[in-house]
């Protein structure tokens, strides 16, 4: 939620800046941390299911939160240097994001599969 940032960024008040700066580096310390543990348990589920061994890394947690599977997607795609899909499920509902590497058409790849999809896209 940026609301906070650009509270923090109109405020005149210091005293208001301190608790606003101090609120959003608690929030980004608990980011961090849920970005530490969703990293962590793919990278688990990349190498006990021998994942490196495909054209393309696909995994999925329950309950990951949606505003950080694209960093860990990007992450997988670094380091594994392959396109990488990391599915989020809560539920009955799941969501992804991707990362293409080394000029994969990802946005391609991912109409192949337009009828298991809801939606998709790209930029």
């Amino acid at each position: 939620d940026a609301a906070r940032a650009l509270d923090l960024m109109m405020t005149s008040d210091a005293g208001q800046v301190h608790e606003l700066v101090d609120l959003l580096e608690r929030l980004n310390d608990q980011r961090r941390q849920e970005q530490e543990r969703i990293w962590q348990e793919a990278l688990s589920s990349i190498k006990s299911d021998g994942l490196t061994q495909h054209k393309v890394i696909v995994v999925q947690g329950k309950d990951w939160h949606r505003g950080i599977i694209g960093i860990i997607a990007g992450r997988i795609a670094d380091v594994f240097h392959r396109p990488a899909l990391v599915i989020a499920t809560d539920g009955e509902e799941a969501r992804g994001s991707a990362r293409s590497a080394a000029n994969f058409p990802m946005i391609d790849a991912l109409g192949e599969c337009r009828e298991l999809l809801t939606d998709f896209g790209g930029h």
